[in-house]
C-alpha cells in the first residue's frame, strides 16, 4: 500500500520562484526611484529643522543667529554653519560666537541653491523675523534637488520667518 505524501513538487517550487523573480524585477526600478525621493525629502526635512533651530535659538538667546553657506555663494551643497552672531557682522568669530550646528557637505547628487533674496546667508533676529544677505526682509527660497531623478523640494522662508517645504514641478 502506497501512502500519499504531502508537499510541493519541484515544478511547483520553480514556478513560484519564477513568479517571485518577475515581480522583483518589475518593482526594482520604482524602488530605486522611491529611495532617491526619500533621500531628498530627508535632506529637506533636516534643513527645515535647522531653520527652526536657528529661529528658536535667536528668540531664546535674544541675539541674532546666522545660517552661513560654507561656499560663500548661492550654492549650499558644501554645507553650512549655524551660529550666534553677537556682532551681527555675518562672520563667525570663535571668541564671541557660539556654533549651534555645522552641516557637512551633502550627499552625492543632492544640491541646494538659494535664490538672490538669500544669497549666502540668512539670519534670524531676536524677534524671530529673518533678514538675509540679498533681502533685508529675509524672505526667500532654497531649492533642493536630486540630480539623479530631477525631483526638487523648495524650502520657503516667508517675511515672518516661518520656513516651509513644498514640492516643485520644475526639474533641476
Amino acid at each position: 500500500m502506497m501512502s500519499k505524501s504531502s508537499g510541493f513538487t519541484f515544478i511547483e517550487l520553480m514556478t513560484t520562484l519564477a513568479v517571485v523573480a518577475v515581480l522583483a524585477a518589475i518593482s526594482a526600478p520604482s524602488f530605486s526611484e522611491m529611495l532617491r525621493s526619500h533621500r531628498l525629502t530627508t535632506q529637506a526635512n533636516l534643513f527645515l529643522s535647522q531653520m527652526h533651530l536657528a529661529r528658536s535659538e535667536a528668540v531664546r538667546r535674544g541675539q541674532p543667529v546666522m545660517i552661513l553657506s560654507n561656499s560663500a555663494s548661492q550654492d549650499w551643497a558644501d554645507g553650512w554653519i549655524i551660529f550666534t552672531d553677537s556682532a551681527f557682522d555675518g562672520e563667525y568669530d570663535q571668541n564671541t560666537d557660539t556654533v549651534l550646528y555645522e552641516q557637512s557637505p551633502l550627499l552625492n547628487h543632492i544640491t541646494v541653491q538659494s535664490d538672490s533674496n538669500i544669497d549666502d546667508w540668512i539670519a534670524y533676529l531676536p524677534t524671530g523675523y529673518p533678514t538675509a544677505s540679498g533681502n533685508i526682509a529675509g524672505s526667500g527660497e532654497f531649492q533642493l534637488c536630486n540630480t539623479d531623478s530631477g525631483s526638487t523640494r523648495v524650502l520657503r522662508v516667508n517675511t515672518t520667518g516661518r520656513p516651509e517645504i513644498t514640492t516643485s514641478s520644475n526639474p533641476c
